[in-house]
């Protein structure tokens, strides 16, 4: 039987850079030898071209020498959600990388020898689009072409697409959430991979939902293992969070897997905004005014003119009370950081299936996808693997059947 290439949720399979497979280290073949679209191109003759820099000494961090935004339009299809601006983030690696303000999507380098357009900061391994790099400063400068996977499940050039720089954000909201991405990043709330195994840790029975007392039981188990610090585990602000993931969701009792990373996002905004309410709500009604609310944006580093302030109060004192309730503030704050919480998924991901599996199909490709060869099993594979379960079959006590077991029986269903 035939292995096809790993589409994880978050993109489709990206082209990769390096294999182990023999036909990664030999010369890409010419469209008269192999068919289909050739690989991405600088767009100069060979002779022209700069060289590709490998390392961090030809490179700037933080946005690139000039620090600016990019930009990126002209992407049209099931990925057009890569359309959107990004904001510098640092560095990835040894080159710079840039987050969006909008969509799950971030802009680096693999450290090889692409761009990478993809919902995580990782090898490049599953990217939504890719270009080749020529030695610039940030793909903006690049002279090459994005390359996307079309409908065919085929990896191709799109001159339509183009990045190109823009000006950094001036608003608060947006700094203050990238100072905090890293928070997100290690309690496995950016990841699409940790909350996957996250949710399969809360879900023991398998019924697809959760309940407060299995969350609190989840949320308490992890910060006493030091896996999440002691603040996510407040819980005041973990019911708060639940309670408000059930009312946007309009469930009555438990929260289901579609919800889920919302509930995380909630956990997170709550969790981190409770002592900040606590000391700001002076007269201890759970309830903020408009300069207590002013208080609580300088706290978070949110530095607004009165009117802007105003005209934020207003927006979710929707009743013209004066006052606005802990969980509004909460749920305000966290859309504001995270303008669109969902469960992780886009249209872009549902429909990467049926492009992964024509990609099975064809071999391995056109020119541009020659890393991602499809291996054949050989009787040496099945023998390897039988070798392996005799010898997990074979430890005393049964502990290497029972360790197999916990494993493929993850819901604790016993079947």
């Amino acid at each position: 039987p035939a292995v096809g290439p790993r589409v994880a949720q978050g993109g489709h399979l990206c082209p990769r850079v390096a294999s182990t497979h023999p036909s990664a280290h030999a010369p890409t073949p010419t469209m008269s030898q192999r068919g289909g679209y050739p690989a991405a191109r600088s767009g100069r003759p060979a002779a022209q071209r700069r060289p590709v820099s490998r390392g961090p000494a030809m490179r700037s961090t933080g946005g690139g020498a000039s620090g600016k935004a990019l930009m990126i339009r002209g992407c049209t299809g099931k990925y057009a959600i890569i359309n959107c601006a990004y904001e510098p983030r640092g560095s990835h690696g040894s080159f710079p990388c840039w987050v969006s303000r909008t969509n799950p999507c971030c802009i680096f380098h693999t450290g090889k020898s692409r761009w990478v357009v993809g919902k995580e900061l990782d090898d490049g391994g599953k990217c939504y689009a890719f270009m080749q790099d020529d030695g610039s400063e940030n793909p903006a400068l690049s002279s090459g072409n994005w390359v996307i996977c079309n409908e065919r499940g085929e990896w191709a050039e799109d001159p339509a697409i183009k990045c190109m720089e823009t000006s950094v954000s001036n608003d608060p909201f947006v700094r203050v959430r990238y100072t905090l991405d890293d928070e997100m990043l290690k309690v496995g709330i950016s990841s699409d991979a940790k909350r996957d195994q996250m949710w399969h840790n809360l879900d023991r029975n398998g019924d697809g939902n959760c309940d407060l007392a299995e969350v609190e039981a989840f949320v308490g188990q992890l910060c006493k293992t030091g896996v999440w610090p002691l603040w996510l585990g407040n819980e005041i602000a973990l019911e708060r969070a639940y309670r408000k993931t059930l009312e946007e969701s309009g469930d009555d009792d438990k929260v289901d897997k579609e919800d889920f990373h919302a509930l995380l996002l909630n956990i997170f905004w709550f969790g981190k905004l409770h002592e900040i309410f606590d000391e700001i709500d002076v007269n201890n009604d759970d309830t903020l005014d408009m300069h207590e609310f002013r208080q609580g944006l300088d706290k978070l580093g949110i530095k607004l003119a009165d009117s802007a302030i105003e005209q934020e109060f207003q927006s979710i004192d929707a009743d013209g009370s004066g006052e606005v309730e802990f969980g509004e503030f909460c749920l305000y704050i966290r859309k504001r950081m995270e303008p669109k919480p969902s469960d992780g998924t886009t249209e872009a991901d549902n429909l990467k299936s049926a492009a992964q599996e024509l990609l099975r199909q064809s071999g391995a490709g056109d020119a541009a996808t020659t890393g991602s060869m499809v291996r054949k099993k050989h009787f040496v594979d099945f023998d390897n693997l039988e070798k392996k379960i005799k010898e997990v079959c074979a430890e005393g006590g049964n502990r290497g059947l029972n360790k197999m077991w916990k494993q493929l029986d993850f819901n604790g269903n016993n079947i």
